[in-house]
């Protein structure tokens, strides 16, 4: 068999298992007014956001099963862009009125909604995650990849039980009556780039190390949950917003960051939010005429950092670096 045969044998298989593991159900804590089916529910909005960096309805998206088997970004529509099964269409519809029908002020609500649904779509994504790697598991027990499934395996359900957690922090809040809920559980350092840049991000993850090297989350020591960081980028208006939040709680384990963040110029901003995008987000999207005139020996650099650091980079990284996502792809 082929290598391009084996390829497209594997990618069958891989598309089967995604399929029947795809999490379809309400994430919202009270589910007595569910509507009667989970429907396709944007992380990013469609209409604010992705319409904005959109060519013909299309994004290029970091499908990163696509990335695994042609290492390239693929083309898809706005209406499957970013999507997940994670809401009913009453919840989603009422939960992120906020955000998707009025623009970006940076009030503390707004922050709270972006944060919730970026650890939305990441609860979502490991449980998805956890069942192919189980079924991988089941169908191939004489395989030589057997210990790398177990071990992905292993790391996906540490990572649904500790957004399990956090997905209840949320929860407590969305609960209450809209009048009581403590936004600001969520702490948000907010930065503004002075152009709109065709980038949209809405992510959830975890930073290993501080910029002088130490550690601030210790990824082996699973009994701790980690400080995850909630991340979203998104242009409005002849400017480009990014937002950089985690709960109010472990704003001490990242408050090193956030200190350097602030007294970034705007290049080192650039830089630094760009390579966080590079090696710590999946959920992203660009804008299709700007990635086609890339140069080839740029589309290149970028797949291969992208590909190269899907596990944790070293915090000297995240301030130097190459590319510039955002200025590449300023409107």
């Amino acid at each position: 068999m082929s290598k391009k045969d084996l390829e497209i044998q594997l990618g069958k298989e891989f598309s089967k298992i995604y399929r029947d593991c795809r999490f379809k159900k309400c994430v919202f804590p009270d589910q007595s007014k569910c509507s009667n089916r989970v429907i396709r529910a944007h992380s990013i909005q469609k209409n604010k956001i992705l319409s904005q960096i959109a060519e013909n309805g299309n994004v290029i998206s970091s499908d990163m099963r696509n990335m695994l088997f042609h290492q390239d970004l693929k083309e898809i529509g706005i209406g499957l862009a970013s999507t997940f099964f994670g809401f009913c269409n009453h919840h989603d519809t009422t939960l992120f009125s906020e955000i998707e029908n009025k623009d970006f002020k940076g009030r503390i609500e707004q922050n709270f909604l972006h944060s919730y649904r970026a650890c939305a779509i990441e609860f979502v994504n490991k449980n998805e995650a956890s069942c192919f790697f189980k079924r991988l598991i089941r169908e191939n027990k004489n395989s030589p990849f057997l210990q790398y499934f177990k071990n992905e395996l292993l790391g996906f359900q540490y990572g649904v039980k500790d957004l399990t957690v956090v997905m209840g922090q949320f929860s407590d809040e969305l609960l209450k009556p809209k009048s009581q809920r403590q936004y600001d559980i969520i702490s948000t350092t907010i930065k503004e780039l002075p152009y709109e840049s065709l980038v949209a991000v809405n992510s959830c993850f975890v930073i290993e190390y501080d910029f002088d090297g130490n550690l601030i989350n210790d990824l082996e020591n699973t009994s701790k949950i980690p400080a995850h960081i909630f991340f979203n980028v998104f242009p409005q208006k002849n400017k480009t917003f990014i937002l950089f939040s985690c709960l109010t709680e472990n704003l001490n384990i990242y408050q090193g960051i956030i200190s350097k963040i602030e007294e970034f110029h705007l290049l080192e901003l650039e830089i630094f939010f760009s390579n966080l995008i590079i090696s710590h987000c999946e959920n992203f999207f660009i804008s299709p005429p700007k990635w086609r005139n890339l140069s080839n020996r740029l589309k290149t650099m970028f797949i291969q950092k992208y590909m190269g650091t899907l596990t944790m980079i070293s915090p000297n990284n995240l301030s130097r670096g190459s590319i510039n996502l955002f200025k590449l792809f300023q409107k």
